[in-house]
């Protein structure tokens, strides 16, 4: 065992026998703990995915924790299931600790990249249309949907220009 001296303020050197364990195993334990304290940062209202069991797949949103476990809300089925942080994918944690590590970075594509003049656009649609047209991408009927909505909105606007009463 090593032993090294101890200067302490207003006193005499001592000597303190100090743990053999070297100090690379210590730092491995401290960053593991403090790893182990991020992982848990999720919240209530954090949006996830299941990831096993019954419900593989499902997302749903944390509403509490419980007993080291959290109650998920499944708004889909009505339903409230108890789920372990292992079997869960958790998208607003990840999204948060992305804005921390890299705010500045264009939300989809790294800094820099520039595909195309597209426009990111959020709207509601009715589920049953929502759900009808899920259905057509599935089958094959759909192949790009920026390309189908492009086309849509090109229709609406070429109907309402024909729509104008013309200058004269």
């Amino acid at each position: 065992m090593w032993r090294r001296s101890i200067q302490c303020a207003n006193s005499l050197p001592s000597r303190l026998p100090l743990p053999s364990i070297p100090l690379i195993y210590l730092l491995q334990i401290f960053r593991l703990l403090s790893y182990s304290i991020s992982v848990s940062d999720h919240k209530k209202g954090d949006k996830i995915r299941i990831k096993r069991g019954k419900f593989t797949g499902e997302r749903g949103i944390l509403w509490r924790p419980h007993s080291g476990k959290w109650i998920v809300s499944m708004p889909n089925q009505d339903l409230t299931i108890l789920v372990s942080t292992e079997e869960l994918t958790n998208y607003s944690l990840a999204a948060r600790r992305a804005w921390r590590s890299m705010p500045d970075r264009k939300v989809g594509r790294p800094a820099g990249s520039k595909v195309s003049d597209r426009v990111s656009v959020i709207f509601r649609v009715d589920r049953a249309l929502w759900t009808e047209f899920l259905t057509a991408e599935e089958a094959g009927f759909v192949a790009d949907r920026t390309k189908v909505i492009n086309a849509c909105l090109r229709d609406v606007l070429g109907s309402s220009r024909r729509l104008q009463p013309k200058a004269s």
